[in-house]
């Protein structure tokens, strides 16, 4: 049941570039009645949402995929091995897209120009500058929803990994 909400919120998120909250109500929901979660699983992904809150907070990471992760991270037995393949598998998808649009070295220079502001201005500043046009940021940036349905996949349904 997980899986299948979760495929429908993958192709909402690619067409619409939105994740909406009614399909992260019913995944909490779906995982509230099928198992009970203990207090350290609690904190354990209380402690990746304020992770990945500072990544949302310095514009690295959209809201809904911040959700998605979270609540996802209900049912994954190990939660920051989930989080971590979520994060690789982003990572290797990122790289191709790069790859493919001849972009990497433009890319790799923005983010170094971006951890040299940050050092110098002795504070995280925000990823992007504000003035991107929503076409830029389509074209930069990779549906998390993806890896997050990648690595669910990879954890919850493969036993083995």
């Amino acid at each position: 049941m997980i899986l299948a909400v979760l495929f429908v919120t993958v192709l909402v998120d690619v067409w619409k570039h939105k994740i909406p909250n009614v399909f992260l109500i019913l995944l909490i929901l779906i995982q509230i009645l099928s198992k009970s979660i203990s207090a350290t699983h609690y904190l354990t992904v209380g402690f990746i949402f304020f992770i990945l809150f500072f990544f949302f907070s310095i514009g690295a990471i959209g809201a809904g995929d911040v959700k998605l992760i979270t609540v996802l991270n209900l049912s994954a037995a190990d939660p920051l091995k989930y989080t971590c393949i979520v994060f690789t598998v982003g990572a290797i998808i990122s790289l191709f897209r790069m790859l493919a649009g001849k972009n990497l070295i433009v890319r790799l220079c923005h983010l170094r120009n971006y951890i040299g502001t940050s050092m110098s201005e002795g504070r995280v500043m925000p990823y992007l500058k504000g003035n991107e046009t929503p076409e830029e940021k389509k074209r930069y940036s990779v549906h998390l929803s993806i890896p997050v349905f990648l690595a669910y996949l990879a954890v919850c349904i493969i036993p083995v990994l």
